[in-house]
């Protein structure tokens, strides 16, 4: 079940086998479209299983089923894909989102997490250990031979993802301006999330804006190092993509990334939110 707009994105599935609703954002009107469907989905077809994914599903979903109960009951598989309190939140938001996880765990007979850093920090906050099972994302192993595909004069560095806090689109771009002058260049493929956030403009930097899965090959092919600087992350898929491909990785050293990128084998850790320091590591490339 996936929000109507976002059909033509999933390549892998028949549209036959994919259940829609219709979502205009983060709104009132979106939830209730999804309550609605959902429950008329699960009241038909009588699943075994029903696997909730992202923080918006699990709780909407989660409250459906309870008032569907007990004329259905399937077990369910949660995967916040990152946990609302983890993020960068005041101290008042993240004890709401505990305690809504907690109130909700009873009915949840297992939750996906994505990175050790999200179990263990669920587990200190007294989240049900025997409920979560960590489980790494994973990309196909693409096989390309980076030494035949990095042919320029120049350093190219390639960052993907929305321009907003979480990714640090300030500090990356504090950095490019520090950088300017070198033989270093940054493509950005994305966008902010709801496209008001200003793109700067430096010589250094391409936009791309966002491009389909299939169209971001070349980019890995043509970059040297993908740059993710992010202030946290469940599990990022992004560094895996690019990892696929041969590519280095430069990230924060906050959350679940040092599972992903062993510094100095892998690519290289900064200091999360230090622009000179992402400009140290940029330059020791």
């Amino acid at each position: 079940m996936v929000p109507e707009d976002q059909v033509s994105e999933i390549d892998e599935i028949d549209a036959g086998h994919l259940l829609t609703f219709r979502r205009t954002g983060r709104d009132v009107g979106s939830f209730w479209r999804f309550l609605k469907a959902f429950c008329g989905y699960v009241w038909r077809e009588k699943p075994d299983v029903v696997h909730l994914h992202s923080t918006f599903a699990g709780v909407l979903g989660r409250l459906a089923l309870i008032a569907l109960r007990p004329l259905r009951k399937p077990k369910v598989v949660y995967c916040p894909h990152a946990f609302a309190f983890l993020m960068d939140n005041s101290p008042t938001k993240r004890k709401l989102y505990v305690w809504v996880e907690k109130l909700l765990l009873p009915m949840t007979d297992k939750i996906i997490c994505v990175s050790d850093y999200e179990k263990t920090s669920a587990v200190q906050l007294k989240l049900s250990a025997a409920k979560m099972v960590v489980v790494h994302n994973g990309v196909p192993d693409r096989g390309h031979p980076p030494e035949a595909l990095r042919a320029h004069d120049e350093l190219n560095l390639l960052f993907v993802g929305r321009l907003d806090f979480q990714k640090v689109y300030d500090i990356i771009i504090d950095a490019m301006r520090q950088l300017q002058g070198n033989p270093i260049h940054l493509t950005i493929v994305g966008d902010s999330g709801n496209g008001q956030q200003e793109k700067i403009a430096l010589p250094n930097i391409t936009y791309t804006g966002w491009l389909r899965s299939r169209e971001l090959e070349k980019y890995f092919l043509a970059a040297d190092a993908l740059v993710i600087p992010s202030r946290w992350e469940g599990f990022a898929m992004v560094p895996l993509e690019a990892m696929s491909y041969g590519l280095a990785i430069v990230a924060s050293d906050s959350t679940s990334l040092p599972e992903v990128v062993i510094d100095g084998k892998t690519g290289r850790l900064f200091k999360n939110g230090n622009a000179n320091d992402l400009k140290d590591k940029i330059l020791a490339l």
